[in-house]
């Protein structure tokens, strides 16, 4: 029984990958899966570290990054083995959020609830990679002669502007079809982290470094909470995650819920949280080291508005917040796809029909298939091409009008943040790997054995997951 369910898996998961074969390459998912972590955030980055001191700070960051590793760990471990359970061995491919909520056992209702949060949190990022582009566009073009009352330095001009050149990007199909502009991104995050090196260097020729006997080593204080939620989120990438697995080729069939198999998903994410803690860490270290404790929240506002390192970076800050708009807008459209084409279905079905959805299906995976549920290429091809550009430019509408319209969005963004970046990073991945694991072993399949104590952490975690999120909307009332 153990042998033969052995092969069924392994024969199917070989098929299943061969057919659903993605066109990405580790590269350029590495790419993309850098600079969906990789954004403006980490300009307060040294600033945190006053409130930690060096050696915890660094640790801080280290922490969140091995936890970020895991959990994408543990969602590529749900992508590769829980479409087995669907009937006739469905398409890995075809994975997505709600989907995996249905295969893991839970209610439907909780998976369109999931794939609300990734749009709701995703969308959010988006409106305040808008507001941010009206914030530094202006500044910009002020900074370099151009009179702050002309037409082209006004906010709504500069977010219509780069709504304009988003909207057509954002229309791509793939993620891997993003991979120039998250290059250009990863470019950009390279050019602050080159300016804080040359500042810290100019300043130690200059002696005007802060003295060493006032920089914190290691600072024990309320704030260490505040610290650990700025990395977690700095960190996340997990809405691309199963775009990652989708469109890569993974053909190795033997992954655990521990250990670290050889398979391009496991090494582009390897690579990219490898890449994003370096850099975290020695932006970090750099810019308080340079400044002290006297290091600003906004990491450009140590440098005087005018001066040449600030003018570009505030032009560089554009780059980056565009780049980080397209790989943010991706997931974000994908569920909101997922969304809206159930809402159609029902009303297309008779009342009593079921109200799930399977995953199997004969007909021919699309090039995004893990990303759009079977009833949306049930359709015509025209069909299919009208929901998504329906859906995507709908969205890009509410965001735009969001951004340009109202004048604060701290709190419902911070709000947004704090409840559905935490929710995908420290709650679903515990949940959705406790439930697959308990599936998979009563279906016979021979997958990595996840004991009942196994499960039992997995949901202690969740919980943690979820104080967390409690603890960070107290914080952020």
């Amino acid at each position: 029984m153990v042998q033969e369910a052995r092969t069924t898996s392994d024969d199917t998961h070989r098929s299943v990958r061969e057919e659903s074969m993605g066109g990405a390459t580790v590269f350029s998912s590495t790419l993309n899966l850098t600079k969906t972590i990789l954004g403006a955030g980490m300009l307060s980055l040294p600033y945190a570290l006053t409130k930690t001191g060096i050696v915890l700070g660094l640790l801080v960051l280290i922490s969140s990054s091995l936890l970020t590793i895991w959990t994408l760990r543990l969602y590529v471990y749900c992508a590769r083995y829980l479409p087995l359970l669907s009937s006739e061995g469905a398409v890995s491919k075809k994975v997505s959020w709600d989907n995996v909520c249905q295969l893991t056992g839970l209610h439907p209702a909780i998976g369109e609830v999931v794939s609300l949060n990734v749009v709701v949190s995703c969308l959010g990022m988006c409106i305040a990679y808008f507001v941010a582009i009206g914030d530094f566009l202006p500044a910009f073009l002020v900074g370099v002669g151009v009179d702050s009352d002309s037409f082209i330095a006004q906010r709504m001009v500069c977010v219509t502007a780069a709504a304009m050149v988003l909207t057509p990007l954002s229309l791509l199909r793939t993620l891997d079809s993003l991979r120039v502009f998250s290059l250009l991104g990863n470019i950009a995050v390279g050019y602050l982290v080159a300016m804080a090196c040359w500042s810290l260097w100019s300043r130690w020729l200059d002696g005007t470094l802060p003295d060493t006997g006032d920089l914190q080593e290691w600072k024990w204080s309320p704030d260490l909470l505040y610290t650990f939620s700025l990395a977690t989120m700095g960190f996340s990438c997990h809405q691309n995650i199963f775009s990652i697995y989708a469109e890569l080729p993974d053909n190795q069939s033997t992954t655990t819920v521990i250990s670290v198999p050889k398979s391009s998903s496991e090494l582009v994410i390897s690579l990219s949280l490898g890449i994003a803690t370096v850099i975290y860490c020695l932006f970090a270290t750099v810019g308080y080291v340079t400044f002290g404790d006297d290091v600003q929240s906004n990491f450009l506002n140590n440098y005087p508005p005018k001066s040449m390192p600030a003018l570009i970076a505030r032009i560089v800050l554009v780059v980056i917040l565009m780049a980080s708009f397209l790989v943010q807008f991706h997931p974000c459209k994908t569920s909101a796809i997922s969304i809206v084409s159930r809402l159609l279905e029902r009303m297309k079905r008779p009342n009593n029909s079921t109200d799930s959805q399977q995953l199997d299906g004969d007909d021919e995976p699309s090039e995004d298939a893990s990303l759009i549920p079977q009833h949306v290429k049930g359709g015509s091809v025209d069909e299919q091409q009208l929901l998504r550009g329906a859906v995507s430019i709908g969205l890009l509408v509410l965001a735009y009008l969001i951004a340009a319209t109202v004048k604060d969005l701290s709190l419902v963004l911070a709000l947004t943040g704090a409840t559905g970046v935490t929710l995908m990073a420290s709650v679903l991945p515990f949940v959705f790997v406790a439930s697959a694991g308990r599936l998979l072993s009563d279906a016979g399949y021979d997958v990595p054995h996840m004991p009942k104590w196994k499960r039992t952490v997995f949901w202690v975690l969740a919980a943690l997951g979820v104080a967390l999120i409690v603890w960070s909307v107290k914080v952020i009332l």
